[in-house]
C-alpha cells in the first residue's frame, strides 16, 4: 500500500491506496439494556464517534409467504419498514430467540437472514454456540482520535452522516493530512465535494 514508504513512488500502490481510503465504511456498536429497552449505539467515522441512547425500536413485523432452509433449519419470512428503507428477514423458530442484527428484534425467533429490498445492506447468520464461560458485554470508551460524543440520536446521526459526506476535507483538517492530488499539495480550504453516503438510516 502507498502508506508504506518503500510505495510511496509506486503508482499502483498509491492507486490501490486511494481506492482504499475512499471506500465507505460504517462502524456501528450497539448494546439492548433488555431491563429498561434501551439501546446504546455507538458510531464512528474512524475520526470522530457519536454515542446516544434512546427507546429500543419496536418494530412492526409482517409475516408474509416464503419459508425456506437456511443452514438446515426452517425459516419463516417477514418484512418490515425501519428508518426509510423495507427490509426481508428471515427467522428461525429452532432458536426461539427474539433478536437479530443491528436494531432488528421482535420476531419469534433468530433472524438469521436480512437485507433491505435494493440489497444495499446484507446481514447473515454465521453460527451459533454455548459459550464456555460468560464474557463481559462492554462500549467503547474513546473514538479514533479522541472521546466519544454523546448526543441526542438525531444530533448524532446528522454529524455522522455530515462526517461521511466530508470526509475528504475532515481527514485533512483533522488528522494534519497531506494529500498530493496531480502533482499539487492540498489544503484544508480545497472544499471536495460531498461523498454519496449509503447509511442504514435515511430518515430520523
Amino acid at each position: 500500500m502507498a502508506a508504506n514508504k518503500k510505495n510511496r513512488e509506486n503508482a499502483q500502490a498509491r492507486a490501490e491506496w486511494d481506492t482504499y481510503i475512499h471506500l465507505e465504511n460504517y462502524h456501528a456498536v450497539t448494546l439492548t439494556d433488555l431491563t429498561k429497552q434501551e439501546t446504546t449505539v455507538q458510531l464512528s467515522s474512524v475520526l470522530r464517534g457519536y454515542e446516544y441512547t434512546y427507546p429500543t425500536p419496536e418494530i412492526q413485523w409482517q409475516r408474509v409467504a416464503g419459508d425456506t432452509v437456511i443452514q438446515e433449519m426452517p425459516c419463516h419470512k417477514a418484512t418490515c419498514s425501519f428508518s426509510g428503507r423495507q427490509y426481508v428477514a428471515w427467522y428461525t423458530e429452532q432458536i426461539p430467540l427474539p433478536y437479530g442484527p443491528y436494531l432488528f428484534s421482535g420476531l419469534p425467533g433468530l433472524i438469521v437472514e436480512l437485507h433491505d429490498v435494493g440489497r444495499n445492506w446484507n446481514f447473515t447468520f454465521e453460527s451459533f454456540g454455548a459459550m464456555e464461560h460468560y464474557r463481559p458485554m462492554y462500549l467503547y470508551h474513546k473514538s479514533f482520535l479522541g472521546k466519544l460524543m454523546h448526543l441526542p440520536r438525531e444530533k448524532a446521526l446528522t454529524a455522522y452522516r455530515n462526517d461521511l459526506e466530508n470526509w475528504d476535507n475532515l481527514f485533512i483538517e483533522e488528522a494534519n493530512v497531506k494529500v498530493l492530488t496531480n502533482g499539487k499539495w492540498v489544503t484544508p480550504e480545497a472544499n471536495h465535494p460531498k461523498r454519496a453516503t449509503n447509511m442504514l438510516e435515511l430518515v430520523w
